[in-house]
């Protein structure tokens, strides 16, 4: 059995995979998801360009981080400078 394939969620992804849509969601590189989860940054190269289910959620959590952010953020408003 492959490391990292044992366990899947409802959505049938890895929680190898799950684990690496929230470091990428949340900023990290690929190369440190791969670093962190102890697997080959080819494996999540393959996954960003072949599995279809694995891109869709990590738009999804992409895009919730998007709003959540969106909706936290103070709007700053500039000053005028004096003359």
């Amino acid at each position: 059995m492959r490391k990292g394939l044992t366990s899947t969620s409802k959505s049938g992804l890895s929680r190898q995979q799950l684990d690496a849509i929230k470091l990428i969601a949340s900023g990290s590189t690929t190369r440190y998801a791969a670093l962190v989860l102890k697997i080959k940054h080819s494996e999540i190269r393959k996954w960003l360009r072949q599995d279809e289910e694995f891109k869709s959620e990590l738009a999804k959590q992409i895009e919730k981080l998007r709003n959540d952010e969106s909706r936290e953020a103070p709007e700053i408003k500039q000053k005028k400078k004096s003359a």
